[in-house]
């Protein structure tokens, strides 16, 4: 190894170790509450991830535990900061990033879209799961934890029904517990889609700085889940309606898959528009309304992405269009004759 390779891999590692420090201070800004703390906690992955492609993994691993040691000395709970650093930015960012380096490159397609989404769900999804019953050991129980909990959120149901009614009879103590009960599902579920996005930003930026070691996937062709996975969402969704510690458990992995089927949906959709005209308002009217209405689009997204993975509806697509460009080819060749 010369001197100016050396020279090469200690920068990319310092580089790597200055994003990973960028990420600790970005989620110290968004747990004290800064300004902007919504953005900074949205955000706080991407220097690490970006690290991780285009400069150093193992920078990155590096730096990560050093963000989250100089959490634990310079500020108060340090332990608590350091772990939440570690579980919530961090670990779920390094996983990721190290499926999309890793995945391979088949003759059909590149598994970096599937490598990594899956990646980001089920870390995710574990480490909500842990949390979980981490907490509900501490308080003493599972029904103990919810108890605890509903009390606490009961003031903002109040707060949010101004003392009306509700219907159904649906007491505000009920709709704090229902509240409580699907807190786990929506946090694993949000915390999929920021990572998404932050994954994708990472590796956008390092192919544009000719920083990714490898092409950039077609993620539209690409995205693809296996089939097993659509048999794990429907018996996860089932096993939501059993109650108990069980049925939240279950409401996690729900909402970590259903996540990666609204990926599977969108890339579908974005797949099927090309070439069309009206392409980018069929997709501008999709995102606004997943901004606006969140939870019903992306139910009615995850479904088509549930459907094109049990039914290969994209590969059916592909299959017609190649089928009628040959024929268009062989029309051709014999009017030509």
């Amino acid at each position: 190894m010369n001197q100016k390779t050396t020279q090469s891999l200690a920068l990319d590692g310092f580089v790597a170790l200055a994003a990973g420090l960028a990420s600790a201070l970005a989620f110290i800004l968004s747990a004290r509450g800064a300004s902007g703390a919504l953005t900074f906690g949205t955000f706080a992955p991407l220097p690490l991830v970006i690290g991780a492609l285009a400069f150093s993994l193992w920078g990155a691993v590096v730096s990560s535990i050093a963000g989250a040691a100089l959490l634990f000395v310079l500020f108060k709970p340090g332990d608590q900061l350091a772990i939440g650093f570690l579980l919530s930015v961090a670990i779920p960012g390094l996983v990721a990033a190290a499926a999309a380096l890793l995945a391979p490159v088949t003759a059909s397609a590149d598994r970096a879209p599937r490598w990594t989404v899956m990646a980001i769900a089920f870390s995710v999804a574990a480490i909500v799961a842990g949390a979980l019953l981490t907490a509900a050991h501490m308080a003493g129980g599972f029904d103990k934890a919810g108890d605890l909990l509903t009390q606490r959120f009961l003031p903002l149901v109040r707060t949010m029904t101004a003392g009306q009614a509700l219907p159904y009879g649906v007491s505000e103590e009920q709709l704090a517990r229902a509240f409580v009960r699907s807190l786990p599902a929506m946090m694993t579920l949000t915390a999929v889609a920021t990572f998404s996005l932050n994954v994708y930003a990472a590796g956008r930026i390092a192919a544009l700085s000719q920083r990714l070691p490898r092409p950039f996937p077609d993620i539209a062709r690409d995205l693809t889940l296996p089939p097993a996975l659509a048999a794990l969402f429907v018996i996860a969704g089932a096993l939501t309606l059993t109650g108990g510690l069980r049925g939240v458990l279950a409401s996690i992995v729900t909402g970590a898959l259903g996540m990666a089927f609204a990926m599977q949906g969108l890339a579908y959709v974005h797949f099927v528009t090309r070439g069309s005209s009206a392409r980018f308002a069929i997709l501008l009217a999709i995102y606004l309304a997943i901004f606006a209405l969140q939870l019903l689009p992306l139910t009615v997204i995850a479904l088509l992405g549930l459907a094109d993975c049990i039914f290969l509806l994209r590969k059916r697509k592909a299959n017609n269009s190649s089928s009628d460009t040959e024929d268009k080819g062989e029309n051709h060749g014999s009017d030509s004759a």
